[in-house]
């Protein structure tokens, strides 16, 4: 049985529980929707989901927490 909270990571579903606890390593930003979102993302999460999209690689080196 799916949770009806679907979970994505760079545009990719996320489908076992286990597998949705990782490392938010380099994470460019968290988006929260609600509702069913049968529409945008393909498949009936119909609590909303969590979309994590992880930072673009640059070619100059920068610290992971900008002061």
């Amino acid at each position: 049985m799916e949770a009806p909270n679907a979970v994505y990571l760079d545009e990719g579903y996320i489908a076992v529980a286990q597998a949705q606890t990782f490392g938010v390593y380099d994470i460019d930003r968290v988006e929260v929707l609600k509702g069913p979102q049968g529409t945008l993302f393909g498949r009936n999460a119909t609590g909303g989901l969590v979309h994590y999209i992880s930072r673009k690689p640059t070619s100059t080196s920068s610290p992971a927490t900008p002061m």
